[in-house]
Parts: C-alpha cells; sequence; structure tokens
C-alpha cells in the first residue's frame, strides 16, 4: 500500500492526518525530499508548509560546522542511508539548529537542539517507501551536558554503582558487535578483565561450536530489536576465559546510541540451577528404579497371594465336601431313628436325637456356606441361567425361614411385589434371598416386622429385604460384606453362624452382573437393597 505516491507527495488520506499528528515530523521520500510536514513542526520552526514542502532536506537544514554539537548535514544523511540500507529505524546525536524566532520575540534566530530518529515506512514488496523524520526538542538538557552539572554527576554515580553491585552480568554492544560497556559480575562471570572485553567482539564469549550462527541471530535481532530472552526455548552456554562451557540465561534490549542501535545483554550464570536439575534428576530416577523394582517384588507377591488364596479355596471347597458326605450318613441315620421305624424311643431318647439332628443340620448349612465361597473364590462356580417367575422364588425363601420367623412371632409383609419373569440362576437367586431373610429373622425382636419389596427400573430388577430389627452403625456397613465378620455390640450377643452369609450374597449379585447396598441406623432396622439385570449377563 504506497505511502507516497505520484510527485512523492504522499496519498491525501495519509497527508490530512499525518499533518494533524502530535510531535515534530517530516515524511521523507528515498530522495530525502519534504513531502509532508507536520503542524507541530511548522509551529516549531516558524516556517510555513509552501517553504519546506517539495525541498531537498539539506536545503532546510545545512551544516553548521562552527559548533561541535551540530553535525550537520554529513551525519543526517549516513543515518538516512543507513535506514534506506538496512530497513531498520536509526536514532541519532543531539543536533543543533539555528530556528527562527517569533516576531513576537523580536525575531532573528535562536540555537535549539534536536535528537532526530529516522525510520522507514516499507512498501509490500519490502523497499523503502519513505521515511518518517521525527525530532524531539531537548534543548534544556543540553546544558547539563555542556556543564557538567553535578546533578547529572551524581545520577552517573549512582547509575555507575547500580551497574556494578548488579548480581547479573551486564554488557552493552553496538551493532557491529564490539563490547562498549560491562559491569563486574560479567568479568566475574566470564574469567576476563575488563580491558580484555571492552573493544572486543561478544563473539569471543560464544563458545566456537555456535559463532557462526550466532552472527547470524545478532544480524536478526538487528532488523527486529525488541526486549525478548535470547533463544527462547534453548538451552544456551557461554564460553570462559579458560575454554570452559557453562549454562546461562539471556536477555536482550535494544539500546539507541549516538551512532545507531546497541544491544543490552543480561546474563546470568545459571550453573548452580541446573546442577540442582541435575541433583534432582539423579534422585528422581534413583527412586524410579527403587520404585520399579518394588513394584516388580510387590507384584510377584500379589501373585503369590493369589496362588495362595486360589490353593486355600481348592483346599476348603475340597474339604467341604469331604466334611458333607459324612454329615449326610449322620443326618439320614438320624432322620431314621426320628421316625422310629425300628422301635419307640423314650422321651429322653427322643430330645437327645433332636439335638443332634438341628447340629448336625446347622453343621451342613456352615459347610455349604465355606463350599460356595470357596467355589466363587476360586472361580469354579458357574450361574445356571433359566427364566423363571420372581414371585415364586421369594415364596420359597420366605417359606425356609417361616417357622423360625412364627416362632419369634415376626409379621411378614410382601410390599409391590414384581410377578414377571427374571432370567437368572434360580437356586442362587433364592439363596441370595434366604440369607437376606434369614438375617432379618435372626436379628429381628419378637414382634418385630420384615418386608420384601421389589420392581424395576432401566432393565433392572430391584429388590429390598427390610426389617424392624436393631440396625447396623454406619462404620459398620461396609464391614458386613467382608468374610468372617460379625456385628458388634449392636447384635446384643446374637452371633450365629460363620459371618459367610452376606459375603457370599454380595459375590452371587456380583456374578449376575449386579450390585447390593445397605442402609440401616441403629434402633431403625435394616434394608438390604440389589439390583440385577432382568435379562440376565449378555451372552
Amino acid at each position: 500500500m504506497a505511502v507516497v505516491g505520484k510527485g512523492g507527495l504522499p496519498d491525501l488520506q495519509f497527508r490530512v492526518l499525518f499533518e494533524s499528528v502530535p510531535g515534530l515530523y517530516l515524511v521523507l521520500t528515498p530522495e530525502f525530499r519534504i513531502a509532508a510536514v507536520s503542524d507541530d513542526y511548522l509551529r516549531a520552526t516558524m516556517t510555513s508548509r509552501e517553504e519546506i514542502v517539495g525541498r531537498d532536506l539539506f536545503d532546510v537544514f545545512p551544516d553548521n560546522p562552527d559548533d561541535p554539537l551540530a553535525t550537520g548535514s554529513a551525519n543526517l544523511r549516513a543515518s538516512l542511508e543507513r535506514v534506506l540500507q538496512t530497513r531498520v529505524a536509526d536514532k541519532m546525536a543531539v543536533q543543533k539548529y539555528d530556528i527562527r524566532k517569533p516576531l513576537s520575540e523580536g525575531g532573528g534566530f535562536e540555537d535549539r537542539y534536536w535528537s532526530p530518529f529516522n525510520a522507514p515506512v516499507l512498501a509490500d514488496d519490502g523497499a523503502v517507501n519513505c521515511i518518517i523524520h521525527h525530532v524531539e526538542d531537548v534543548t534544556e538538557y543540553v546544558p547539563l551536558r555542556q556543564n557538567g552539572s553535578e546533578e547529572l554527576a551524581a545520577t552517573e554515580r549512582r547509575f555507575y554503582k547500580l551497574l556494578e553491585t548488579a548480581p547479573d552480568g551486564i554488557l552493552e554492544v553496538d551493532h557491529d558487535g564490539t563490547i562498549l560497556l560491562l559491569n563486574q559480575a560479567a568479568e566475574r562471570i566470564f574469567g576476563y578483565s575488563r580491558d580484555e572485553l571492552m573493544g572486543h567482539n561478544v563473539d569471543m564469549l560464544v563458545p566456537d561450536a555456535m559463532r557462526k550462527s550466532h552472527v547470524r541471530h545478532r544480524t536478526s535481532y538487528a532488523a527486529h530489536p525488541q526486549t525478548r530472552p535470547m533463544g527462547s526455548g534453548l538451552e544456551l552456554y557461554a564460553q570462559k576465559k579458560d575454554g570452559t562451557h557453562l549454562p546461562v540465561e539471556i536477555s536482550l534490549s535494544p539500546n539507541w546510541g549516538d551512532d545507531g542501535l546497541h544491544v543490552i545483554a543480561l546474563v546470568r550464570d545459571i550453573s548452580e540451577r541446573k546442577q540442582a536439575e541435575h541433583r534432582i534428576r539423579s534422585i528422581q530416577e534413583i527412586y524410579t528404579r527403587e520404585l520399579f523394582a518394588a513394584n516388580r517384588e510387590l507384584e510377584a507377591r500379589n501373585h503369590e497371594v493369589e496362588r495362595a488364596n486360589q490353593l486355600k479355596s481348592e483346599f476348603l471347597a475340597s474339604m467341604s465336601h469331604e466334611l458333607r458326605t459324612p454329615l449326610h450318613t449322620i443326618i439320614g441315620f438320624s432322620e431314621l431313628l426320628d421316625e422310629e421305624m425300628e422301635g419307640p424311643l423314650n422321651p429322653k431318647q427322643k430330645r437327645f436325637l433332636g439335638h443332634v439332628l438341628k447340629d448336625a443340620r446347622h453343621l451342613l448349612d456352615l459347610i455349604n456356606e465355606v463350599l460356595d465361597l470357596s467355589k466363587i473364590e476360586a472361580g469354579r462356580l458357574e450361574l445356571q441361567l433359566e427364566t423363571f417367575e420372581f414371585s415364586g422364588c421369594v415364596a420359597d425363601a420366605v417359606a425356609g425361614v417361616e417357622r423360625q420367623a412364627m416362632a419369634k412371632g415376626i409379621q411378614f409383609e410382601s410390599r409391590n411385589m414384581f410377578s414377571g419373569q427374571l432370567r437368572a440362576d434360580r437356586l442362587r437367586i433364592r439363596e441370595i434371598l434366604y440369607n437376606l431373610l434369614s438375617n432379618a429373622v435372626k436379628f429381628t425382636p419378637d414382634g418385630g416386622t420384615i418386608w420384601v419389596e421389589s420392581f424395576t427400573e432401566d432393565g433392572f430388577l430391584q429388590v429390598t429385604v427390610g426389617d424392624t430389627g436393631m440396625g447396623i452403625p454406619p462404620e459398620e456397613h461396609a464391614a458386613v460384606f467382608e468374610k468372617f465378620y460379625q456385628a458388634g455390640g449392636a447384635t446384643r450377643g446374637v452371633r450365629e453362624g460363620t459371618g459367610l452369609g452376606l459375603p457370599i450374597t454380595r459375590k452371587l449379585v456380583e456374578l449376575h452382573g449386579g450390585s447390593i447396598s445397605l442402609d440401616s441406623l441403629p434402633g431403625q432396622g435394616s434394608r438390604f437393597t440389589f439390583r440385577v439385570p432382568l435379562e440376565g449377563l449378555p451372552a
């Protein structure tokens, strides 16, 4: 997009905007002719737009060799030539000009000191379209430089004190990389004296393998100077006088000097941090290896425990099977004696035989529980799925505990009973219901109530077995499903059984693809709820 059009004049829209911008500005063509001027510039120089627009810049500001501060057209032309060549902005040293005074002040001329700054405006193809020549009036500050005032001297002393006490190395280099300034920290970091570094190229502080690329990086930075870290995301190293390398962090900032762009480099030695990071990584690697070894050992032990559990379960299953055989014989012959087919028994014999039958049947139930749990843990229990009416299975389970419930005057209720079909292992569902109902009878005081409630939801059958018994404290809810657990003080001495009924119940529910939960508080009864899929486990 063009800024300067035909005849070297700016586009109308740009010129109208530019002329109203606050500050002392000129627009110069690549031939250094004045194409536009700001209103503030005209007011400061007591000139009109007609007097200077279109004229050569060096006709308007001739050289003044009589004053050392008035560097004149030679340095100004050199600055503009640098801008054309590098397409990078250039800040000049202070210039002295004879500026016309207003008539109200008697006319004539007065000395003014301006700090010029030349910046290129690039066209779409990258060529310099025009140059913005901006000047700042610094007349009021020049006497400080000329007179060497105490205030300026004090300021300079504070500056050098800050420079020398800074903990990081500070270097100032010109556009060619020549070191112009450094502090004590830089001497300490690199191992050179100040005299060994001043006036030498900064590339001597770069490792040999990186010097060629460093020259390219300096050129690239000069084209786009800005405050930023050097080598963002990379590990940087500097070379000391003794040839050793040290890790560093470097921040770069542009600084415009009298002869153009300077660069301030802030260098931080991060050797201690790198050593700390290395120690941390070493410790992490050691811990990682130790953790890996510990995990391997733990994994091996887990395999051993799993194998031992499997062997234990297989042993218990085998032993339970062996124990059941003589028990069946004891129960069978005791039942024959109880029928008095071989002759009558006296009352005392009849009572003793009743105790034998009761305890033998109780022992058989315990062995069956151990056998069931052992089969489940050994992975040898397979479900026999079939479709059956759920309400009939509930009736069978209730019949199994009816005599005990009647003996304690416990009332049984059926609430919202699901009467549809369920696909599951009928024998194991009955066992689940029987375990929950027998527990309810066992822990419900005389005259209490037990109920079964069931309904379907989202493809699952949900069944609740509730009672008005003693209740279970919340802190024991998870424990009641653990093997061999028996409730504490809340059971008031009721401790029949092995503590395997609820663990077996939970595992049977989970084998069906369901879950079981408990809702109970002391003195408010218990509600065991289990959910199983209506259509059984997927094939």
